[in-house]
């Protein structure tokens, strides 16, 4: 299975549980990730301490990453578009940046039922 999974974490504004959002991406167990963090337009994203802490922490299963920023608010419509077009993976799974995975097999566990029954959607729950 090298299905390559987009993870996607836009956020706007709270930032107090973005590190536990990453970190819960940095440590699926899934080996085709490319991670990306967007932000609309907030005057404190801390860019730099965010690049910093995932190429302080990036496993070998995340093949790539993106710090995206919007230099203002566009709304969330616009804002995921955005992001969509900058993904290059075949399957996307949304993760708000006040969210997180609640175990390190989450991502593996989606592909491989969205594999055996050929989805074009997948919606999940915990």
């Amino acid at each position: 299975m090298n299905i390559k999974v987009t993870i996607f974490t836009p956020t706007y504004k709270r930032f107090d549980t973005l590190y536990k959002t990453i970190q819960s991406v940095l440590e699926q167990d899934y080996s085709n990730i490319e991670y990306i963090i967007s932000d609309d337009g907030s005057p404190d994203f801390p860019y730099d301490d965010i690049v910093k802490y995932i190429e302080c922490n990036k496993p070998k299963n995340i093949k790539s990453y993106q710090v995206l920023t919007n230099e203002e608010n566009v709304g969330t419509v616009k804002h995921l578009n955005k992001i969509l077009k900058r993904a290059t993976g075949d399957l996307f799974i949304p993760l708000a940046g006040d969210d997180f995975f609640f175990n390190k097999r989450v991502v593996s566990q989606i592909v491989t039922r969205y594999s055996l029954d050929n989805f074009k959607v997948l919606a999940t729950s915990r």
